[in-house]
């Protein structure tokens, strides 16, 4: 159950996106203090590296993976939403649907070379896990 309290923590903190895909820095800037919200990665992180059941409950909580991807673009917790967004992309059940991430498109336009190269991470996981499971499907009959 506590997982879930910081879940709930963390989607405060995240972009929910305008119209434009863009995050919301108001309600960032608005929500909590950079250091809980670390506080509440690292926790998460050390909670899906212990147990598979809760890494897949939380990689299962709607919106969860694209709130973390939301976080890159904030400097002062991308490192800890990168590692809790490949340790519940690469033990979660389903496949994340990078069309779930809003502002995808606005983060690859304005994010710094350093942002970016923590998206890509991110999104390598996010493919490589696809491509693990569309192998597990069986192929068309010969």
């Amino acid at each position: 159950g506590g997982h879930l309290v910081l879940l709930r923590l963390l989607r405060l903190r995240a972009c929910t996106g305008s119209a434009a895909g863009a995050p919301s820095r108001a309600r960032l800037a608005h929500a909590l203090p950079f250091g809980i919200v670390n506080d509440a990665l690292h926790l998460l992180t050390d909670i899906a590296v212990a147990s598979p059941h809760h890494a897949d409950t939380m990689s299962d909580a709607p919106g969860m993976v694209a709130a973390l991807f939301a976080l890159l673009d904030q400097p002062e917790v991308a490192d800890g939403a990168l590692t809790l967004t490949q340790e519940l992309l690469s033990s979660g059940r389903q496949v994340f649907a990078l069309s779930e991430v809003t502002c995808l498109p606005w983060l690859v336009e304005t994010l710094p070379p350093r942002g970016l190269a923590l998206l890509s991470r991110a999104l390598a996981v996010s493919l490589s896990r696809t491509a693990e499971r569309s192998a597990d499907l069986p192929g068309p009959p010969p």
